[in-house]
Formats: C-alpha cells, sequence, structure tokens
C-alpha cells in the first residue's frame, strides 16, 4: 500500500476513537439531582399525551414515579462507578509479601 494511504486511515482512526472516548466519558456523569430525574420522568410522562390536552392540564408525577426514576438513575451511576472501581484495581500491578 502507499504511504500517503496510512495518513487519511490513520487520521480516521484517531478521530473514530476520540468520538468513542468522549462516548464512554459520558456514560460516566456526575450523580444527578432528583429534580433532574424527576423533569426527565415527566418528559417521558409528557409524550403519552396530545398537546391538546397538555395546553389544558399539567403533567404532575407522583412520588412513587419520580423514585423509581430516580433510583432507576441511581443504579445506572452505581454500576458505572462499580465497573470503574474494578478496571482500576485490575490495573494495579500485585504485591507479593
Amino acid at each position: 500500500m502507499d504511504k500517503k494511504l496510512w495518513i487519511p486511515i490513520l487520521i480516521g482512526a484517531g478521530i473514530l476513537g476520540y468520538v468513542w472516548y468522549r462516548k464512554k466519558q459520558k456514560e460516566y456523569v456526575a450523580a444527578k439531582t432528583p429534580e433532574v430525574a424527576i423533569a426527565e420522568a415527566t418528559k417521558v410522562e409528557e409524550k403519552n399525551f396530545s398537546p391538546a390536552f397538555l395546553s389544558q392540564y399539567d403533567i404532575v408525577m407522583p412520588p412513587n414515579q419520580a423514585s423509581k426514576a430516580v433510583k432507576e438513575a441511581a443504579m445506572k451511576i452505581e454500576d458505572n462507578r462499580k465497573a470503574r472501581e474494578i478496571i482500576n484495581r485490575a490495573k494495579k500491578k500485585p504485591v507479593y509479601i
């Protein structure tokens, strides 16, 4: 293969690697506040109703539904944290006594 062909391939691979890295970093976002999780759950519920209904009424989440959304967000964040801890442990060199 020609050397000139390798340059675009390497640049493309670098860009794809960077995009993949940024995507993985977004998965490890900081913990959400309950208000943000409740707002997101409300937006999901609003999709079930027509615009005419939403113009007359406000959607209010019951506390137990909102807490389910908060618990799901917390579990996702906890799973990400545990995965990072396992990766960090695996990176450490073993110590022999």
